[in-house]
């Protein structure tokens, strides 16, 4: 049997949905330490969960070779549904692949972001995404 990359892109208030709705639904964000610092993360509080951190690149731009068994370490169950989100669902999309490689069965890419595409005046957070739909999120 061929393993293939086969998933869903929903937007981010889909993804809240689903995190709100399925119990064994994960939100794993794979954006960079310092993004996660600087920029902010999902607020799962309000769900009883917590946002999944796994860098799918570091700041340098490598990829983190260690992605997948991370993410086997955080998520050992393969039959839990996960939806991965980055930036602006390149990264994330790319995440979603991978774990569908390793044997996970139910991924999903957030392809809206968490701050979304960049507005006509070049910023973020205003267009579509986690944080313009005003789904909760905080900043260290």
């Amino acid at each position: 049997m061929t393993k293939t990359a086969e998933f869903k892109n929903i937007s981010s208030p889909e993804a809240w949905a689903m995190l709100e709705s399925e119990a064994n639904t994960q939100l794993v964000d794979v954006r960079t330490m310092v993004e996660w610092a600087y920029v902010g993360v999902p607020d799962l509080s309000s769900l009883n969960k917590e946002v999944i951190t796994i860098e799918w690149t570091k700041m340098s731009g490598q990829q983190n070779s260690g992605f997948v068994r991370q993410l086997q370490q955080a998520v050992p169950d393969q039959n839990t549904k996960l939806l991965f989100i980055c930036r602006a669902g390149i990264r994330s999309h790319a995440a979603a692949a991978a774990a569908r490689y390793a044997g996970y069965q139910d991924v999903t890419n957030v392809n809206d972001g968490f701050d979304g595409p960049l507005d006509d005046k070049g910023q973020r957070k205003t267009v579509e995404g986690w944080c313009a739909e005003n789904l909760p999120w905080n900043q260290s």
